[in-house]
Protein backbone atom coordinates (compact mmCIF):
# COMPACT_ATOMS: atom_id res chain seq x y z
CA UNK A 1 0.00 0.00 0.00
CA UNK A 2 2.62 2.38 0.69
CA UNK A 3 4.32 1.58 -3.09
CA UNK A 4 1.08 2.75 -4.41
CA UNK A 5 1.15 6.42 -1.80
CA UNK A 6 4.62 7.06 -2.72
CA UNK A 7 3.32 6.83 -6.68
CA UNK A 8 0.75 8.76 -6.34
CA UNK A 9 2.61 11.62 -4.35
CA UNK A 10 5.63 10.92 -6.80
CA UNK A 11 2.56 11.73 -9.89
CA UNK A 12 1.21 15.03 -8.10
CA UNK A 13 4.70 16.31 -7.75
CA UNK A 14 5.30 15.87 -11.20
CA UNK A 15 1.85 17.02 -12.01
CA UNK A 16 2.98 20.21 -9.96
CA UNK A 17 6.18 20.84 -11.66
CA UNK A 18 4.14 21.29 -14.67
CA UNK A 19 1.77 23.43 -13.40
CA UNK A 20 4.79 25.52 -12.29
CA UNK A 21 6.04 25.81 -15.32
CA UNK A 22 2.99 26.26 -16.94
CA UNK A 23 2.36 29.29 -15.07
CA UNK A 24 5.68 31.32 -15.27
CA UNK A 25 5.07 30.61 -19.22
CA UNK A 26 1.74 32.58 -18.34
CA UNK A 27 3.26 35.26 -16.56
CA UNK A 28 5.93 35.88 -18.93
CA UNK A 29 3.28 36.18 -21.47
CA UNK A 30 1.14 38.64 -19.28
CA UNK A 31 4.55 40.81 -18.94
CA UNK A 32 4.91 40.35 -22.63
CA UNK A 33 1.24 41.48 -23.24
CA UNK A 34 1.07 44.16 -20.92
CA UNK A 35 4.37 45.82 -22.23
CA UNK A 36 2.78 45.98 -25.62
CA UNK A 37 -0.39 47.47 -24.22
CA UNK A 38 2.20 50.37 -22.47
CA UNK A 39 3.25 51.07 -26.13
CA UNK A 40 -0.01 51.26 -27.73
CA UNK A 41 -1.13 53.59 -24.85
CA UNK A 42 1.73 55.73 -25.98
CA UNK A 43 0.83 55.75 -29.97
CA UNK A 44 -2.41 56.29 -29.25
CA UNK A 45 -1.54 59.43 -26.95
CA UNK A 46 1.30 60.55 -29.44
CA UNK A 47 -1.56 60.17 -32.34
CA UNK A 48 -4.12 62.68 -30.11
CA UNK A 49 -1.40 65.27 -29.83
CA UNK A 50 -0.72 65.70 -33.56
CA UNK A 51 -4.14 65.11 -34.26
CA UNK A 52 -4.51 68.37 -31.88
CA UNK A 53 -1.86 69.92 -33.48
CA UNK A 54 -3.59 69.42 -36.93
CA UNK A 55 -6.62 70.41 -35.99
CA UNK A 56 -5.13 73.70 -34.40
CA UNK A 57 -3.71 74.45 -37.97
CA UNK A 58 -6.97 73.75 -39.85
CA UNK A 59 -8.84 75.91 -37.46
CA UNK A 60 -5.93 78.51 -38.21
CA UNK A 61 -6.32 78.21 -42.19
CA UNK A 62 -10.35 78.28 -41.93
CA UNK A 63 -9.96 81.78 -40.06
CA UNK A 64 -7.55 82.85 -42.18
CA UNK A 65 -9.44 81.95 -45.14
CA UNK A 66 -12.88 83.92 -43.69
CA UNK A 67 -10.12 87.03 -42.68
CA UNK A 68 -9.33 86.86 -46.56
CA UNK A 69 -12.83 86.30 -48.31
CA UNK A 70 -14.31 89.18 -46.25
CA UNK A 71 -11.66 91.38 -47.54
CA UNK A 72 -12.35 90.41 -50.90
CA UNK A 73 -15.83 90.56 -50.30
CA UNK A 74 -15.45 93.92 -49.22
CA UNK A 75 -13.33 95.11 -52.06
CA UNK A 76 -16.10 94.23 -54.34
CA UNK A 77 -18.73 95.53 -52.57
CA UNK A 78 -21.13 92.16 -51.61
CA UNK A 79 -21.24 92.95 -48.23
CA UNK A 80 -20.57 89.49 -47.19
CA UNK A 81 -19.40 87.78 -43.88
CA UNK A 82 -18.11 84.86 -42.59
CA UNK A 83 -21.12 82.68 -40.78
Amino acid sequence: MSANVEHRVMRLEEHYDELVKELIKINERLARIETRLDNIEQDIDELKQVVNKRNGYLKFTLVLLGMVLSFVAAMFGLGWRPP
